[in-house]
């Protein structure tokens, strides 16, 4: 097949398929797929439990639901593990988080709840999750279940670009991600060959094209570069100071202008387009 599909007589699709036909062969598999899934799921789980024991405490402002602590490998530990369980939880082969089963967004949960102590803070103390208003409760679980389906649907966009239309060899069950098998992987390949997916394709890839000035923040996104341009900005007052007992009070906090900048800024200290110099 032109354009690369990634290697192996195991992923051939035929040549020019009717678009009937790709759409059977997808919901075939997806049957098959199902069938070949059902009651794994829990099973999964309680092994990732048990392989991780000791759950790790992470603090949460109780604002915006922040991770804050109680240090960065902590933080760093719970976007990981979700962006994990986003990856295997939810079949591949479902169109939209929406249509993900409950079931199943209530069986991520619980994963995390094994694996994290969670704890929310309003900067005075820290009160354990579940010792929180129900309602305070919910709007965390909304946003962090939220954001499992976003890693979601970046894992199915990733095994697109990489594997059908990349340079990937080989399917990715075989290595890179175990948990798939066979039967989902052909059956996905097929759902992302169908006319429609090649049109939603096209047109996300219009949409970025046209976007002139990409970010670069890392994960922590524009909260975590907020904090790391306030502790520049204390310690360029405490190295100011010529005396080393005097209480700096803290800086203003940094502007939408100030942030927006320094996502726009790479490795080497340049900014990421000349569009993004000349608005800067």
């Amino acid at each position: 097949m032109e354009g690369g599909t990634a290697g192996g007589d195991q992923l051939t699709v035929p040549d020019q398929p009717s678009a009937s036909s790709q759409q059977g062969t997808a919901q075939q598999g997806i049957v098959q797929a199902t069938r070949t899934r059902a009651g794994r799921k829990s099973t999964r789980m309680a092994k990732m439990t048990l392989r991780n024991p000791n759950k790790t405490k992470v603090v949460f402002d109780n604002r915006r639901f922040m991770p804050i602590g109680p240090n960065k490998i902590s933080c760093d530990n719970w976007s990981s593990y979700l962006g994990f369980l986003g990856r295997k939880e939810p079949s591949i082969l479902i169109g939209s988080w929406k249509d993900v089963p409950e079931t199943t967004k209530e069986l991520i949960w619980q994963g995390i709840l094994e694996k994290f102590n969670i704890y929310l803070s309003d900067d005075v103390k820290e009160v354990e999750f579940s010792e929180n208003d129900e309602k305070l409760q919910s709007r965390f679980k909304k946003k962090w279940i939220a954001y499992v389906g976003g890693r979601w649907a970046v894992f199915k966009t990733n095994l697109t670009s990489d594997y059908i239309y990349g340079v990937k060899e080989g399917p990715p069950y075989l290595k890179d991600y175990k948990f798939l098998d066979k039967v989902t992987w052909d059956a996905f390949v097929a759902l992302r060959l169908t006319p429609e997916e090649k049109a939603k394709r096209i047109k996300a890839q219009e949409v970025q094209w046209k976007n002139k000035c990409p970010q670069r923040t890392s994960r922590g996104g524009y909260e975590l570069l907020g904090k790391k341009i306030m502790e520049e900005k204390i310690k360029e007052r405490q190295a100011a100071s010529q005396d080393p007992s005097e209480i700096i009070p803290p800086p203003s906090p940094p502007t939408r202008h100030e942030k927006w900048k320094r996502a726009r800024i790479d490795k080497s200290g340049k900014y990421t387009t000349p569009e993004v110099e000349i608005i800067a």
